[in-house]
């Protein structure tokens, strides 16, 4: 995946806007989104559905040995794919510059932060996520979020879907977000607390993230 030069965050309250030029990182649990109470709700976050564009084989059994004898390609039958997360995770949703500004502000809030080195910022992330004792040995992720969530998609050759669709999957409705996530992951441990929210400090002096918030009117 390329990693865009810019990435942009949006927020409805100034508060929490400021908090995060200020290199205060606010980090969602997927399960929050779930079943959030606004328009950032999606029941759907963490699970994946598509269908490969290939029939299916179908396996001819002997009604006595209960054996396979035979097989055939189906002719009406797609080989459909679902697929869920298990793992505990923690996001950071942003946009690219390719978002439709207007509505995206509309729909998330008119405060936005820039991003201005993305992958600088995930190095900080990675530095910080170590540190806690939820984490997966410090692992985050950026990933780039693919809008065809139900639909038939062309097959690769092993048909292997794209790395963790679970976390990365939406409807196409959502594309005008064009949205990136930063990819939080945990240990999983009966013991452990995952919080709705965690906070990672990389301090005021961070240079990824642009001190200037612009403010859509």
């Amino acid at each position: 995946m390329i990693i865009p030069k810019r990435l942009f965050r949006y927020f409805k309250e100034r508060q929490h806007a400021d908090e995060f030029v200020s290199g205060r990182i606010r980090v969602g649990r997927l399960s929050v989104y779930k079943a959030i109470d606004d328009v950032r709700k999606d029941e759907l976050e963490g699970t994946s559905t598509f269908t490969w564009d290939r029939f299916a084989s179908e396996y001819i059994i002997d009604n006595k040995t209960r054996n396979i004898v035979g097989a055939r390609t189906s002719s009406t039958a797609k080989i459909k794919v679902n697929g869920e997360t298990i793992n505990p995770v923690y996001l950071i949703c942003t946009s690219s510059a390719r978002a439709n500004i207007i509505n995206t502000a509309t729909k998330f809030g008119n405060y936005i932060a820039e991003i201005v080195d993305p992958k600088g910022l995930l190095d900080q992330l990675e530095h910080r996520w170590f540190k806690d004792t939820i984490s997966l040995n410090g692992k985050v992720e950026l990933r780039k979020v693919l809008y065809n969530r139900g639909q038939v998609i062309r097959p690769n050759r092993y048909l292997i879907p794209a790395k963790n669709i679970s976390l990365t999957q939406k409807s196409s409705m959502y594309k005008e977000e064009c949205e990136y996530r930063y990819i939080f992951w945990c240990r999983i441990n009966n013991e452990l607390n995952y919080s709705e929210y965690k906070y990672l400090d990389l301090g005021e002096n961070n240079n990824v993230i642009k001190k200037n918030i612009r403010v859509i009117t």
